[in-house]
């Protein structure tokens, strides 16, 4: 998947639905059949603190063990 400035990655499902997927936080925030189910998804969609702390110590720890 190329990068992109968008903070959503988005997965195709086999049924033709998308997923979106927050690229700080790694949750899948929903899932979608258009663009603009898509859109309100990921409007409403807030990191959870503990989860970013988490992602946070995991990060520190691979610089540590590399």
């Amino acid at each position: 998947m190329p990068y992109t400035n968008d903070p959503f990655a988005h997965r195709i499902n086999p049924n033709g639905t998308k997923d979106s997927i927050c690229k700080k936080c790694f949750l899948t925030v929903g899932t979608g059949e258009t663009e603009e189910h898509m859109k309100i998804l990921e409007r409403d969609h807030v990191c959870d603190r503990w989860r970013l702390e988490v992602i946070e110590i995991a990060r520190q720890r691979s610089k540590v063990n590399q």
